[in-house]
């Protein structure tokens, strides 16, 4: 409800898996979260792969995916990346089977994950939208009776306006706004932040993939190949924005669904009307191999245990706090205060709050010294609430404060 930064799907997930045996821990749900993503994934591309008449060959391709580090990285760290990608994965291939066939099942099947998506990682709604605009060139290249253009956007969106409606309302109820997700949005899209840096990476590699099929399918003329070859090149854009807007680029859930999308693309090449059958059915795949090797170093870079310098820098906190004042409370501000002062920690000078009032926070402690612990507005770190509230408080402090 906080922050579109933070939707609620994988949330909620973790909670309906720590309901069973086994699974109380929040650590290890969300570990099997990611595992059974991706499993999931694995088995979908395995399918479409299949379908598509890559035979034997489709295993080489699954396995470039799975062992590659982002993959592993993805499906053993219990982040939401993996679930991203399950989802990802199934609205592009859903895409191409209803540009190949008009199956009723796919159509569903893209208005159900896109929906999802959307409460997952609100990064992918530009991939979203660019999905449903080649859904609707597509349906406008088609010949169809009246009414059923209207039936199958209807289909499409239905799900999708259902679940952005749910979040508004949850808003409404819990914080009393309606647009409470979205209001720190616009100030932190607005900071003036140098992200030029990110503009070369070696994901970029995977581009290749997308590419070369979209050449195949201009000059066979074939949609769906088109199609998908495009909504393999939007993440690579997604990204640049991203990077240039001061956002937290290279996401590890751009990268690896560009990297799947490549893998998608080089497999959907071996079609019957793409490169033929026989040998050269294999320089797909080779392709695809060779992309993986290279987007290696893509894979993130792992940090040590943190655990102990956080306790150092929690007791030189205490110290300095207890120095001053036996009666203090220090409001550890936003989730990334979390990662300094976990729910485990059992410790009642430390206040965790996710959306901080100044005026709150006197009224429930009177006569007490009372510390703000804010993190650094930087990354994703800018769209938590605080920095809507009080834009200049890291550099100059806020209202009813004393910096």
């Amino acid at each position: 409800v906080s922050s579109v930064l933070w939707p609620p799907l994988p949330v909620l997930a973790t909670l309906l898996i720590r309901a069973l045996p086994g699974c109380g821990t929040v650590p290890v749900a969300s570990i099997l979260l990611g595992a059974a993503a991706a499993a999931l994934v694995l088995l979908m591309l395995e399918r479409m792969f299949h379908a598509w008449g890559l035979g034997r060959l489709r295993y080489w391709t699954i396995a470039a995916l799975a062992v590659h580090p982002l993959f592993l990285r993805a499906a053993t760290d219990g982040s939401s990346v993996m679930p991203v990608l399950c989802l990802a994965v199934l609205v592009a291939g859903s895409l191409v089977r209803w540009c190949d066939s008009l199956r009723l099942r796919a159509l569903v099947c893209i208005g159900l994950g896109s929906a999802c998506l959307l409460g997952t990682k609100f990064e992918f709604s530009a991939w979203l939208a660019a999905g449903f605009v080649l859904m609707m060139a597509d349906l406008w290249l088609r010949k169809l009776e009246r009414g059923q253009r209207g039936a199958i956007l209807l289909l499409v969106l239905l799900p999708i306006s259902y679940f952005a409606g749910l979040w508004l309302l949850m808003n409404w109820l819990i914080m009393g706004d309606w647009w409470y997700c979205l209001r720190s949005m616009l100030p932190a899209m607005q900071a003036p932040v140098d992200g030029t840096a990110g503009l070369v990476h070696p994901v970029w590699v995977a581009a290749a993939g997308p590419v070369i099929l979209g050449f195949a399918s201009i000059v066979r003329r074939h949609r769906a190949g088109a199609w998908l070859a495009v909504m393999g090149l939007v993440p690579v854009g997604l990204a640049v924005c991203c990077a240039l807007r001061g956002m937290e680029w290279p996401l590890p859930a751009m990268n690896l669904v560009t990297l799947a999308l490549s893998a998608m693309s080089c497999a959907y090449l071996t079609q019957p009307h793409g490169v033929g059958d026989g040998r050269r059915r294999a320089l797909p795949v080779l392709v695809f191999v060779l992309v993986a090797l290279l987007t290696i170093p893509a894979a993130p870079f792992v940090p040590g245990d943190t655990a102990a310098a956080d306790g150092i820098l929690r007791k030189a906190i205490a110290d300095h706090v207890a120095s001053g004042s036996r009666y203090a409370k220090v409001f550890v501000a936003g989730y990334g205060g979390l990662r300094l002062v976990p729910p485990d920690i059992n410790d009642e000078l430390y206040v965790p709050v996710f959306d901080f009032s100044v005026e709150k926070a006197a009224s429930d402690y009177p006569g007490q010294i009372l510390y703000l612990l804010a993190p650094r507005p930087v990354g994703m770190e800018r769209f938590d609430s605080l920095y809507r509230k009080h834009p200049s408080l890291y550099s100059q402090g806020g209202p009813g404060m004393i910096y």
